[in-house]
């Protein structure tokens, strides 16, 4: 893991100091936020202050531009908005991947560090295909069983990072909990030039874009999960005076970085300035940067940021001009990422579409740019965006996470198709038969993918002899499969409700925003037996998206995108206002 993390750092300086140094910071930050947590203890913020929200990748935000976006942030805007004199905190312990029996286990210590007043409760996607089941004595431990939801929720869930069952988990007194909102070192750090920041979603960004792992941590080490290999590594970490330093791994001399984004040249005190909510100030600054030639591209896409999301796109699209015929005289994928991102903020569809398509057929393909695609797929070209995806699969080198991924964008980009889904699922069977996922995929659309279209797909695709009986029968196995969801679900939500009303906080029980009859019926049963709330997301959403696209609402792969999100957060927020109206 250290040599990827290290490919991903290289480009931050020349110097290998400066590369080690991103990634002992990065563990360490990722380690380190949920440490915080920990040492902040039960006595955090004074009982019944908080709104804390549980769940999995819905709640966690994925599909969201910024973790503000997230539908916990989200609500709690909506509520300062229609009750001002509210001084309830939203606190998002949601963690992408997690069923009923992980946020169950993990949720005794969040209450006691949260001490909220009400719980709101969104899980039982992963209910399905959970294979791995929370042990108590494991269940303070960080919270990556990460089987995230990357693709289309009708073909497939793709890109699982984090550990594996042989994964070392911590305990003890160093156990990580999960509100990494509470960590001390939260935020940017730099030394040199090069900064890092630790966000509360666990992501790790630097100065050369985000680092391909996963942060937690306990009271002395940061342990980085990188999301590909599974590997860890641990780093020991200490606060004080200010200054977060780092030890150990790939550094035993250790570093000390210092708090904030550095502010050395024109640059990084625009992109400072930015972050601090400071945009007169931080535009002056990236301008400047725009006139040496050193900082220019980065001035350039930084400042096209700052004006699209102050309303004035035209004038970011002509700021990305340069960057854009610089990718086109030499590209490189990084680069062509950030791009594309600014070129789509700057409603530049068109040219953004043709960086993708560069990056699919030109340049090596990594989980980077998959998760990108299933997050900005529907707002591009989608037919020339397909295009290229049908012919980057037939590139050399795919791993199996990146071809499950592309496959499952396809059928997204067709307005879901039926030819070209039912080949798509023929492909993943191909290599992927075996897989909850694909099971999961052909139960909870028994209606749509029958056994007969299945057979007429395979022989569309011209499969013959044993590979044809193999993969009818991987799709008889898979649709022979019952959904047994609810069952286990209903018990793990009887259970989160008792352990959520002894700790004095009221439960609220949700469904998704998108229709899944299992789910909701589970926890239609526990809200009648237990006499608990409910909050219908998708009757309501059902109303929301009638007559509307399916971008306008969710990313590629099922989850919400940010106007999705914010529908998620006037919901909640409604239902809050009305309980602490009584």
């Amino acid at each position: 893991m250290r040599r990827k993390l290290a490919l991903v750092l290289i480009g931050l300086c020349a110097a290998l100091v400066a590369m080690e140094l991103v990634l002992q910071v990065g563990a360490w930050i990722q380690w380190q936020r949920l440490q915080a947590a920990s040492s902040a203890g039960a006595g955090t913020g004074a009982p019944g202050e908080t709104v804390l929200c549980v769940g999995d990748s819905f709640t966690y935000g994925l599909g969201a531009t910024d973790p503000a976006n997230a539908y916990p942030a989200a609500a709690e805007r909506e509520l300062r908005a229609v009750e001002p004199s509210s001084t309830l905190r939203f606190v998002n312990a949601g963690w992408a991947g997690s069923d009923s029996e992980a946020v169950l286990a993990r949720l005794p210590q969040q209450l006691a560090v949260n001490r909220p007043r009400f719980v709101y409760v969104l899980v039982g996607y992963n209910d399905f295909w959970s294979e791995r089941r929370v042990d108590p004595a494991d269940a303070q431990a960080f919270p990556i069983e990460l089987r995230t939801l990357r693709l289309l929720s009708l073909i497939v869930a793709w890109l699982r990072g984090g550990p594996t069952d042989e994964t070392p988990a911590t305990s003890g007194p160093g156990t990580p909990v999960a509100d990494r909102n509470l960590a001390p070192f939260l935020g940017p750090w730099n030394r040199d030039g090069v900064w890092v920041e630790f966000r509360p979603d666990g992501r790790i960004e630097t100065s050369n874009g985000e680092l391909p792992a996963l942060w937690s941590h306990d009271a002395r080490q940061i342990h980085l999960d990188d999301r590909e290999t599974k590997r860890r590594t641990s780093i020991d970490w200490r606060l004080a005076d200010g200054l977060l330093a780092v030890q150990g791994g790939p550094f035993p001399q250790g570093f000390v970085l210092e708090r904030g984004l550095p502010e050395r040249s024109s640059l990084e005190r625009g992109r400072a300035l930015r972050r601090r909510g400071e945009l007169g100030n931080a535009e002056r600054e990236l301008r400047a940067a725009l006139d040496d030639p050193s900082l220019a591209i980065d001035a350039r896409l930084e400042l096209a940021g700052l004006l699209a999301d102050t309303g004035r796109a035209a004038e970011a699209a002509a700021v990305l001009e340069p960057v854009r015929r610089a990718f086109d005289a030499g590209a490189e994928a990084a680069l062509g990422r950030r791009l594309a991102d600014a070129l789509l903020a700057a409603d530049r569809r068109d040219e953004a579409t043709a960086v993708l398509v560069r990056l699919l057929l030109e340049l090596p393909i990594d989980d980077v740019l998959v998760q990108q695609l299933a997050r900005v797929g529907l707002r591009t070209d989608t037919r020339a965006l397909d295009a290229a995806v049908e012919k980057a699969l037939h590139r050399e080198g795919l791993s199996k996470t990146q071809r499950i991924g592309l496959l499952g964008l396809r059928p997204v980009l067709n307005g879901e198709d039926e030819a070209i889904t039912l080949r798509c699922l023929v492909e993943v069977a191909r290599f992927a038969g075996d897989d909850s996922a694909f099971t999961r995929t052909v139960v909870w659309n028994r209606a749509r993918f029958t056994r007969e279209g299945f057979v007429q797909a395979v022989d569309a695709a011209g499969l013959v002899g044993d590979e044809r009986e193999r993969v009818i029968a991987a799709f008889d196995a898979a649709h022979a499969q019952q959904d047994l969801t609810g069952e286990g679900l209903a018990g793990n939500l009887a259970r989160i409700v008792d352990v959520c009303r002894a700790a004095g906080a009221e439960p609220v029980l949700m469904d998704y925003p998108l229709d899944r009859p299992s789910i909701a019926q589970a926890a239609d049963e526990v809200a009648r037996l237990r006499g608990v709330a409910r909050v219908r997301l998708w009757d309501e959403f059902r109303t929301l998206v009638a007559g509307s696209r399916r971008e306008d609402w969710y990313i590629a792969d099922g989850h919400c995108n940010d106007r999705g999100y914010a529908a998620m957060g006037r919901i909640v927020a409604r239902d809050v206002a009305s309980r602490i109206r009584r």
